[in-house]
This record gives structure tokens, sequence and C-alpha cells, in this order.
């Protein structure tokens, strides 16, 4: 699960990437740009959250 996590996090720091570049040659515009790259920051927060969590959950288990 960790894993599965930690691919869609690296994909997602990807796709800031390439909203980044889509955004600097024009291809979208600034609005655009602008909502997409907030969602993906949400998604990233809740990725990195969920790692965090699923790692402690791990760690716990393997403590009993």
């Amino acid at each position: 699960f960790i894993s599965k996590l930690s691919i869609a996090l690296k994909e997602t720091n990807e796709s800031l990437y390439w909203i980044e570049i889509l955004h600097d040659t024009d291809f979208i515009d600034g609005d655009i740009s602008r909502e997409l790259f907030c969602d993906a920051r949400e998604l990233l927060r809740i990725l990195q959250a969920s790692i965090i969590t699923a790692k402690s959950n791990r760690e716990l288990k393997v403590r009993n």
C-alpha cells in the first residue's frame, strides 16, 4: 500500500512539473493552470499525509 502511495506521489510531482511547462509555454492560461496546480498540490498533501500515517501504523503493528 505504501509503495502504491509513493508511486502516486511521484506521479503527482510529475504532473505539477507538466502543469508548469504547459503554463510557461502558454499552452494553458493562468486560471486553468492555477486551478490544476492547486488541485495537484492538495492531492500531494493528501498522499504525503497518507504515507506518513501508513508508515506509522505499520510500525505499530511490528511492535505488537
